[in-house]
């Protein structure tokens, strides 16, 4: 996927640069480490386009544009979304903004870029713990909001989890704030509004993962269990699926300053490997520490540790597989939120085992793939 431009930035030369090569229709948007910097590189041939971007939060790559709020993380709430593409061009999308004492709290792209969604939080008084939640979609061809759901704050609040892979629904989980009893999954078809209610009473605060043909999610309930739900898309019902058994004990003795204090560990974001029978997680602590990299064979709920993270206190996110199903590509940042500069490569079946044994494939941050 690389060539010899990418020695600028530390590649590693996977490709030989050569005039023949047929260039790709999709492209790997990566990040300078401040986010300023946007660059859209060809990973078949030589082309790079080098994008000046404004401070921004919230990346999402769709089609061919890359998304993010504007500012940092206090003023992600705005409703005021930028998108650049890699002719530089630039557009604010502040259609979403709230209006006075209201909130958009979330915001998600369709994977082919024609649609976004977004959720309004509006407080009833100058309470924040009474008001009305509202979900919103748009073509982003005429920006027409359309309000496809909403409901009045009960103890229990929506969480955006974002666009079907097909971009045709909205999955919504409801979170119970006061850890009473547990919410439910249910998503909005953007077209006729429909309902379809997956579980109720089931989850706090889930990870969730769809799988790379749309026709599976995996869910992970947390509140301190192992247990996967897994549901067919195809169907909207539940899958008959094994317990999930992770290799630890589930509680690691945290050290702070002179203290220690023991911590439960949950599954905190999973991502599908392309031919989706296995799920790549990262594990946490459920005081928010990273704890580990962990591969579940969801066929047989059994799984194997890539590699710890509580010793390096990092968290993890993988941007993409290689070559459609090869190793992850994955990003790192710390507990208190700073990216650790660079990309790195894990391989699902390598045997990897600490931080500093992934290959570093870049000083830049991978953040997603544009397709054109």
């Amino acid at each position: 996927m690389r060539n010899a431009i990418f020695c600028l930035f530390s590649f590693s030369v996977l490709i030989s640069c050569r005039s023949d090569v047929k260039k790709s229709t999709a492209w790997w948007v990566y990040a300078n480490p401040g986010r300023t910097v946007l660059y859209w590189i060809d990973p078949l041939a030589a082309d790079t386009a080098k994008v000046p971007v404004p401070k921004g939060v919230h990346h999402i790559i769709a089609g061919e544009w890359a998304y993010f709020a504007e500012g940092g993380l206090h003023e992600q709430n705005s409703g005021r979304i930028r998108r650049v593409n890699q002719q530089r061009e630039e557009e604010l999308l502040d259609f979403m903004a709230p209006g006075p004492g209201a909130q958009t709290q979330e915001w998600d792209v369709s994977q082919d870029g024609k649609k976004i969604a977004w959720k309004r939080f509006i407080p009833k008084g100058a309470s924040n713990f009474a008001g009305t939640y509202e979900l919103y979609v748009a073509n982003l061809a005429d920006r027409v909001p359309r309000l496809v759901w909403s409901a009045a704050y009960t103890g229990l609040a929506p969480q955006l989890l974002g666009f079907s892979p097909d971009g045709a629904d909205i999955f919504v989980h409801e979170n119970n704030w006061d850890y009473g009893p547990a919410g439910g999954l249910f998503k909005v078809n953007v077209q006729d509004k429909t309902i379809t209610v997956f579980f109720r009473d089931r989850a706090h605060f889930p990870s969730v993962a769809f799988d790379q043909q749309g026709s599976k999610l995996a869910v992970f309930p947390g509140e301190r269990t192992d247990k996967l739900i897994m549901i067919d898309l195809e169907t909207n019902q539940l899958m008959d699926v094994p317990e999930v058994s992770f290799a630890f004990d589930r509680s690691i003795l945290m050290s702070y300053g002179e203290g220690a204090m023991e911590e439960r560990i949950d599954v905190e974001q999973a991502w599908f490997l392309p031919a989706g029978t296995r799920l790549l997680c990262e594990l946490d602590t459920d005081e928010g520490h990273p704890y580990g990299l962990y591969l579940l064979d969801v066929q047989s709920g059994k799984s194997r540790k890539l590699l710890g993270l509580y010793t390096e206190n990092v968290h993890a996110r993988v941007a993409c597989f290689e070559n459609g199903g090869g190793p992850a590509l994955i990003t790192f940042w710390n507990d208190e939120g700073y990216e650790i500069p660079g990309t790195f490569r894990l391989s699902p079946d390598g045997a990897v085992s600490t931080f500093s044994g992934l290959d570093r494939v870049s000083g830049l941050t991978l953040i997603g793939v544009s397709k054109s």
